[in-house]
Order: structure tokens, then sequence, then C-alpha cells
């Protein structure tokens, strides 16, 4: 599918999306910084990029995957739903956001995309998929289940909805080990959270209605989510690009070294990240889990 895309086309989208957002970030996170809220409307109005890398990584683990049918959940302001159909992947997205879904809607017009892809955005309640059962091969969740209103519920819908032995992509801030809250821009604390966390961001003067956005998630409660609603994993992106990336390196640089001292280094260079992280990064969920 040929893009429409100009300079001016660009820059309006932006425009249109830097409004929305700084009223969202305000009244949300309580941030006002342009710098930060202009790389966030930089990386929603991508529109013809993969930017996070999702149709790699899953193909790289289960195949090509261009006829498969795929469940963006919680699509948001709708950049990877409209790359996988610009791209011509038979792709869905479901949000509970009218303003996110009236965005989308402009940018389809504004880039004289056919009308009959505004259908292909869905608005639900946020409770029950609209969909039939076993319908898509893929469902990917990205940094969406920290928000939904019950993650356990949303895990058993996307089981539901998807075909047995189809995949489930999720990739979500890991609070159990981050030092860093990725909406308020604030350090953090593991276990932070309920009154403890409102009265943390008070001290901040930040507004605490984005806590009501937030799920404290985990990737060992998630892990059992999955495997107690008909999951299994089939592989932990993390630590593959990460920890089993990084060690390969080593080998390479190192190739003398005993397995043993590669092992520790990758040890040593992973507790050095884990600091240079507090107060600026959160670690991440980013595991593919496949339908029992």
């Amino acid at each position: 599918m040929k893009l429409n895309e100009s300079n001016i086309t660009r820059e309006k989208i932006q425009n249109i999306l830097l409004h929305l957002l700084k009223q969202e970030y305000k009244e949300l996170w309580g941030i006002t910084e342009e710098k930060h809220i202009s790389h966030i409307v930089k990386i929603h109005s991508e529109i013809g990029q993969d930017l996070t890398g999702n149709i790699n990584r899953l193909s790289s683990e289960i195949g090509d995957i261009s006829n498969k049918r795929i469940l963006d959940f919680g699509c948001g302001w709708g950049n990877f739903l409209l790359y996988c159909l610009i791209n011509r992947y038979n792709a869905l997205g479901v949000d509970i956001s009218r303003t996110r879904f009236r965005f989308f809607s402009s940018v389809i017009d504004m880039l004289e995309l056919p009308r009959e892809l505004k259908s292909r955005y869905i608005i639900y309640d946020g409770k029950t998929l609209p969909f039939k059962e076993e319908i898509f091969d893929i469902v990917l969740a990205n940094q969406v289940l920290e928000h939904v209103e019950n993650i356990e519920n949303s895990i058993r819908e996307i089981n539901r909805v998807l075909k047995r032995s189809g995949f489930l992509y999720v990739r979500s801030p890991d609070y159990s080990r981050s030092f860093f809250e990725p909406h308020y821009k604030l350090v953090w604390f593991p276990g932070l959270k309920g009154k403890f966390a409102k009265t943390y961001i008070r001290f901040f003067r930040k507004p605490t209605k984005g806590l009501n956005h937030i799920n404290f998630i985990s990737k060992g409660k998630l892990i059992n989510l999955l495997n107690e609603n008909g999951f299994e994993i089939l592989a932990d992106m993390e630590r593959k690009i990460i920890l089993d990336g990084r060690k390969e390196k080593i080998r390479e640089k190192v190739k003398f070294l005993p397995e043993s001292a590669i092992q520790v280094l990758n040890k040593a260079y992973e507790v050095f990240r884990q600091v240079r992280m507090i107060g600026k990064q959160e670690n991440q969920i980013d595991i593919i889990a496949r339908k029992i």
C-alpha cells in the first residue's frame, strides 16, 4: 500500500498529537517538559516504521507471520496498527480510547489512505473483546497490560480469541525489578504502590490520578497468570537480546577465557547496567507465550 506522506502532513500529524499529549501528560503524570513529550510524539508519528521491532522479534521466534491474523491489543494512537495495515498484514486493533481512535481516523484522512482502514480500529469496553473464539494467530500487548483494569481478565479474553497454539507477545514495565517509574519519570522502588505510592507522588507535587491507570505488574506475577490461564512461555526476549546477546559478544572478544569466566563477566556487566538504570530507565517484561 502506497504511503502518501509529505513533510507538511507529518508536521500536521505531530502538532495534533503534541497538543493531545500535552493535555494528557499534564493531567495524569504532571509532566510539562516539552522535550520529553516531543520525543513521545516522534515515536507515535513514525507511520511507516516498526520502531519497537515487534514484527522482527516475533518473526525471529515463530517464523513468517505475513499470513497470520494479528490483534493489536490496546493499540493506542494506532501507529503500529497502521504500520501493519500499510504493509498488508492482516491486523485489527482494539482500545478503549475514543480520543486515540479519532486521532487514528484523522491520520488515515491526512495520508489519503483508504477510509475502510478506519474499521480496523475497534473501540471496546475494556472487559470483553468483541470477537468470536479462536480467530487470531497472534495478539500483541505492547506497553498496555500495566494499564488495563483487570490483568487476569484481559489474559483470559486474549486466550479466548487466540487460536490453539497461537502466540501472545507482551512488553511491559517490570515493577519488581525497576527503580524508575516511566510515566511519572521518577525514581521508584519495587513494591511501592497503594497509599504509599500516593504519598510519594504528592511529595513531588505530581497528580495522583495517574496511579489509577497503573498496575504495578511484575514478570513473575505475569508468568504465573499466563501459566494459570492456558499459556506456556516460548521465549524471554529480554534475556535473549540483552543477557544472552551480551554473553555472545563477550565470548567473541575474549575467546581465550573459559565459559565460567565469561559468565562472571556477563553478570558483572548486568550489575553495572542495573546501577546505571536507577532513576533513569525501567526493566522490561518482554516475553512471547503460546496458547496450549
